[in-house]
């Protein structure tokens, strides 16, 4: 499909890095990176298509798919250039990081297993060490809660709760506020997880491994669905189920898109706020991540966060730089911190104290470190939050699902 771009350079407005003052080149931009695949899918490719200066500039997309939204084609710039990594490591090699990161998967579950042992692994790994392995120098990784979520699925429940492997652990209550949520609905939730989306694979350009294992997830969730709703916790894995295996997948990944949603499309449907209108005392600003941008999630965050007590008095629109698995690595860390420079300066009008609210797990991790002195939450939380001071009722529909008595475990 790039064959057909028309070079109308909206994706260069949508794309977080095309902007940026290092990429004024036009084949470090967004359309650049569309009439590079023009030329190769046309028969015209530059002389050397696998050439040191154009995997740099392949460097400035994280494959977060905001470009596809203004694309009038929708051109999936983020896949083609995941080809692209991919036959360049055939032929260049990779480095210890990405082979590493191909993974996370695993780490996770490692991590949710003996979060201890992981955590002083994972903080080792920085300086010479980091930089050796094909890391940024001061890396940080995410440290592993020292709990897994305490949430109990019913078998041939109202609705799937998909949960991620990363937020299973290292962020155990995000899955946790979503299961409350869906239990005030008067849902019954059947516990998946948890099971990787695959964004890191896109990330790095493995598409024939994520080709093969986004087959096995589509098949098993396929599976399992039986029509039912899919209610994921990530906005990777709906970015990855709604969006990017319907055009690596075909017709099977397409019909299953269809029944994934999140937790904001219900509370909206079923939930309502109290009638005097007013807020919870708390000052938050939204940060409005890549891929909640992708997903077109804003609007309905927003919304829900303001009928629960909690109106956004400010969104943070900045892409805050770190971009997933693409943002730990040497090879993307000048840009990394170019964008870095660029939300600090939005973010820079923040009040101390102030409560900053994202979709985005990646993006949390790094507003906690880039805004110490704000408390960073996931958005289904402050709904939770809302639920157990009465600022929020959800019992109109169909009353409030009972609580199985062995709650407090995480569904298989």
């Amino acid at each position: 499909m790039a064959e057909l771009c028309m070079r109308c350079g909206f994706c260069n407005a949508a794309c977080p890095t095309s902007s940026l003052p290092s990429a004024y080149l036009e084949s470090r931009t967004s359309r650049g990176r569309a009439v590079f695949f023009r030329g190769l899918l046309s028969g015209r490719p530059p002389e050397d298509p696998l050439a040191e200066e154009v995997a740099a500039d392949m460097e400035y997309c994280m494959s977060c798919g905001r470009c596809m939204n203004a694309c009038p084609l929708e051109i999936p710039i983020p896949l083609l250039v995941g080809a692209y990594r991919e036959a360049r490591a055939r032929e260049k090699g990779r480095s210890a990081a990405e082979r590493l990161l191909r993974g996370y998967d695993a780490l996770d579950r490692f991590a949710g297993a003996v979060p201890k042992l992981y955590n002083a692994a994972a903080g080792s790994v920085r300086g010479t060490i980091a930089k050796a392995l094909g890391f940024r120098e001061d890396l940080e990784l995410p440290r592993a809660s020292d709990r897994r979520p305490r949430i109990r699925g019913w078998r041939d429940g109202d609705v799937l709760l998909l949960v991620d492997t990363y937020t299973w652990a290292h962020e155990p209550g995000a899955p946790e506020a979503v299961w409350r949520l869906l239990i005030a609905m008067g849902l019954r939730p059947e516990v998946l997880g948890p099971l990787d989306h695959g964004m890191v694979l896109l990330d790095l350009g493995y598409i024939s491994r994520l080709r093969e294992e986004g087959a096995e997830l589509v098949e098993r969730l396929s599976r399992a669905a039986r029509g039912r709703k899919i209610v994921v916790v990530s906005p990777a894995s709906y970015y990855m189920l709604r969006r990017i295996y319907p055009i690596l997948l075909g017709d099977g990944a397409r019909r299953l898109s269809a029944d994934v949603l999140d937790v904001y499309e219900l509370v909206l449907e079923r939930c309502r706020g109290r009638g005097d209108g007013g807020r919870n005392g708390a000052r938050i600003t939204y940060h409005e991540s890549c891929l909640s941008r992708s997903n077109s999630q804003g609007d309905r965050i927003r919304k829900a966060l303001g009928m629960a007590g909690y109106p956004a008095e400010g969104t943070l629109t900045r892409c805050c730089g770190l971009g997933g698995a693409w943002g730990l690595r040497r090879n993307g860390a000048r840009i990394s911190d170019e964008l870095v420079r660029k939300f600090l300066e939005e973010a820079a009008a923040i009040p101390d104290g102030s409560v900053v609210a994202s979709e985005s797990e990646a993006c949390r991790f790094q507003l906690r470190r880039l805004l110490p002195r704000a408390e960073v939450i996931y958005p289904a939380d402050l709904l939770r939050r809302a639920l157990e001071d009465g600022s929020l009722d959800c019992s109109g529909r169909s009353g409030s699902a009972a609580i199985p008595p062995s709650a407090g475990k995480t569904g298989t």
